[in-house]
């Protein structure tokens, strides 16, 4: 692994060494009967893009001189008709004799042939939509164009993608480091005008961490001329059970070589959630009910400094910092009644008081160095996360018998105290190399992390708080990583493309738990190969064959053997056992033209990591321990129709059907599941008036029943409308959406668990509207760099 190191940090003086040279190309150009071609047009071209022209003289020849070292090709022009030569490497003053076959290529007189971007392109690793070609970009924020992008599924809170269990967010090739609302209300703060394109990446290549069996969405922003600023501010109102208060405001500034960017928001409110649990106890049916108010008081900025050293070195350092003061606050009814005569036994009350005070920072350096004009470049990221969540935790149950009578030791009262403090230091290196015969690119990435848990449980039930050993817990856990990757893209034909790629990450891990004196380790190496194949067929035809395989690593709270306790009968219990989960995927694309996009996926997942529901019929407890306890298995059909062919109306449509077969692999009298299931989902914006600035949408989403690693998801629904008007020359730009409007997205799910068939719904407050006021002053265009940190997959896994 020594000299593949070496050759990475060192490349950059290699390259640079060999863009010093300068090198000669000359030759003939002849027709297909060998007699020289006078006054042909010569061009030499790097990619598309022609370096230099000449003409060939009164015998055919031509030449070029002071060209740098590299990959290029030749191209002759000659009364209209132009050939494009194979390309060839520069590697030493070089002759290369053209070849013109006269009459091989129609001459078109008189005609101008324009072109569109397709609203939906395929590439070799992803599908692009052409933000501009639709009507979303007439107003709104990125949200908003998400919501039509496809494959792609926006909830309040939460961005996912289909046949994913999760999704990164990238601008500009950089992740975005933030999740759940933080990266809803960064995400509203780029406006539609900004966004070019989407790029959709399902099967990421091994540049990107293996971590997750995610797909990625990379928002790409429109160039923009130099001297400019731009500023906003945004105020919401969002009214559900109870009402929210979200406040922001953002700053751009670019002037010459500058380049600046800051965003801050602050939202306080509280919204409501009502959750049931059936557990039918051979000697009682347990029914639960839930009733819990979630306070949001979040403060977040994210800021951004880059300087551009030279026409080749650009610097930059980017922060993001967020605290957060959470609480809920939690009443739990049971009602305990007789398996037979279904009277009422007993009833159990608690209540349930969470408090955290989360705060996190994270620190990124960055540098790009381009080589050359040919494409060459190596881009450097030192990267420093910090996250304390200090946390108390409160709950008391009284037992009462069926006539309200109190039972005799039936009152319970204890804390949890304690918290978290993760820091993680990165650093990665990503060089772009490409040659004549490839397009090569490698890199590597090494990381350390720290967590470190110190939790205390206090009983309370005596008045007094009294600290007991044996459910405290200090647990210190670290993890490093070390990764190289390679990939290479090759132009087999006009019609054939290939990429391939290899990482290899090699992890350490070492959980030591202080109060029960014992350290876990793990080391291993795995390789993680990516592929992909493209045919395009014409115009209106491509086929796609890719390939991946990825991990999960656990997260860091479920690694914590730590007993959190939500009442005297219910708790939740990391693992310090767990290793990674591993996914194979595969994938086959076709799309037609820019409308109809099918994909065939199957994929597969052994060492599953999850918390099923376990129960202890003699104390009546119900707990969750995080274990790799499954293999699944997932076959998808997609079809993807977009329809743009009206001016005023666009639609985005998407149906998949899919089979998920799960089985357990640990003897837990787990039931195994297997099922088909569907999902379909309309989204459609409407423009009012011919300058856009009135916008409407109506979109509606329908799960079927569906199997869900050993649960049995019940079908789930949303209607979702909205309205958008801009004043003041789209300045002033005032949206009202409206969110579940009949109620019917709820969570309902069942299992079998120790013979238990249990069950449970979730409904957590997604009916709500919500109106938005946005000023925006300063320029209409707007230059934000977003720079990718090096240790996004590692903080996803932080609490």
């Amino acid at each position: 692994m020594r000299p593949t190191i070496l050759f990475i940090l060192f490349s950059p003086l290699i390259m640079l060494s060999e863009a010093t040279a300068q090198y000669k190309v000359r030759g003939k150009i002849t027709d297909n009967k060998g007699m020289p071609v006078l006054y042909a047009t010569i061009e030499l071209m790097r990619d598309s893009a022609v370096i230099q022209t000449c003409s060939s003289d009164s015998v055919g020849n031509y030449a070029f001189t002071n060209i740098q070292a590299g990959p290029y090709r030749l191209a002759g022009s000659y009364l209209g008709n132009r050939q494009v030569q194979p390309s060839f490497l520069l590697v030493r003053d070089t002759m290369v004799n053209i070849r013109y076959t006269a009459g091989t290529d129609k001459v078109l007189q008189g005609i101008t042939v324009t072109s569109r971007r397709l609203l939906i392109e395929k590439k070799i690793d992803r599908l692009v939509f052409n933000v501009e070609n639709s009507i979303v970009a007439a107003g709104g924020d990125a949200t908003d164009v998400l919501k039509v992008t496809p494959l792609v599924k926006v909830k309040e809170d939460a961005i996912t993608m289909t046949g994913k269990s999760g999704m990164a967010v990238m601008v500009n090739d950089r992740l975005v480091q933030l999740s759940g609302e933080d990266l809803i209300n960064y995400l509203r703060a780029i406006r539609m005008e900004q966004i070019k394109t989407i790029e959709i990446i399902t099967n990421p290549p091994a540049k990107y961490d293996a971590e997750g069996n995610n797909g990625i969405v990379n928002i790409i922003l429109k160039k923009v001329k130099s001297d400019s600023w731009n500023a906003s501010l945004t105020s919401s109102y969002k009214q559900a059970t109870y009402a929210t208060y979200s406040n922001g405001g953002s700053f751009t500034y670019q002037k010459n070589k500058l380049s600046f960017y800051a965003d801050v928001n602050y939202t306080k409110g509280s919204k409501k959630g009502v959750e049931t649990e059936y557990i039918p106890y051979s000697t009682g049916i347990w029914n639960n009910d839930f009733v819990r108010r979630v306070y949001a008081n979040l403060f977040s900025i994210r800021s951004s400094l880059d300087y551009q050293l030279s026409d080749r070195v650009s610097i930059g350092v980017q922060y993001l910092g967020s605290f957060n003061k959470p609480e809920t606050g939690q009443l739990n009814k049971t009602t305990v009644a007789h398996p037979s005569s279904n009277l009422v036994d007993s009833v159990i009350d608690a209540t349930n008081n969470e408090k955290k005070k989360i705060n996190s920072n994270a620190i990124n350096l960055h540098s790009v160095v381009k080589i050359d004009t040919l494409g060459r470049s190596i881009s450097f990221d030192l990267d420093y996360f910090d996250y304390n969540n200090n946390i108390s935790r409160n709950f008391v149950t009284q037992s009462r018998s069926g006539n309200g009578t109190t039972l005799p030791g039936g009152f319970n009262a204890a804390s949890n105290t304690g918290g978290q403090n993760l820091n993680i230091y990165s650093f990665k290196t990503d060089v772009k190399h490409p040659f004549s015969w490839v397009d090569l690119s490698y890199g590597a990435k090494i990381y350390f992390s720290k967590t470190d848990y110190n939790n205390a449980y206090y009983g309370l039930t005596s008045g007094h708080p009294v600290l007991d050993p044996a459910r405290s817990n200090h647990f210190i856990y670290d993890e490093n990583m070390e990764a190289l990757y390679a990939s290479g893209r090759k132009q087999l034909s006009k019609k054939w493309e290939l990429q391939l790629g290899l990482r290899l990450e090699n992890t350490q891990t070492k959980g030591n738990s202080v109060t029960l004196g014992t350290v876990t380790t793990n080391n291993y190496s795995k390789l993680f190969p990516t592929g992909y194949l493209q045919y395009t067929a014409n115009e209106q035809h491509t086929f796609s064959l890719s390939y991946g395989r990825r991990l999960s690593r656990p997260r860091f709270n479920e690694l914590n053997p730590f007993r959190v306790y939500y009442s005297t009968y219910s708790y939740t219990q990391g693992n310090p056992m767990l290793i990674p989960a591993y996914t194979s995927n595969i994938e086959l694309q076709h799309s037609y033209k820019e409308m109809l996009t099918t994909i065939f996926s199957y994929s597969k997942t052994t060492n599953g990591i999850g918390n099923p529901p376990l129960f202890d019929t003699a104390s009546k407890v119900s707990y969750l321990i995080d274990m790799n306890y499954y293999t699944t298995s997932s076959w998808n059909v997609s079809e993807i129709f977009v329809f743009n062919g009206i001016s005023w109306w666009e639609s985005e449509n998407e149906l998949n059907v899919f089979y998920n077969k799960t089985s357990t692999n640990r003897d837990l009298h787990l039931q195994n599941a297997d099922g088909y299931g569907l999902y379909f989902s309309t989204n459609n914006n409407f423009s009012f008036n011919k300058s856009k600035t009135f916008r409407g949408e109506v979109n509606f989403w329908y799960q079927s029943p569906q199997f869900v690693d050993i649960y049995k998801q019940q079908d789930a629904e949303s209607l979702d409308i909205g309205l958008s008007y801009s004043f003041l020359k789209r300045s002033l730009q005032a949206a009202l959406v409206v969110q579940d409007l009949l109620r019917t997205n709820k969570d309902r799910a069942a299992t079998n668990s120790g013979g238990i068939a249990y069950r449970y719904t979730d409904y957590p407050d997604r009916r709500f509207f919500r109106f938005t006021l946005t000023y925006k002053i300063g320029s209409q265009k707007v230059k934000a760099r977003n720079q990718k940190f090096g240790n996004e997959s590692e903080k996803n896994r932080a609490d």
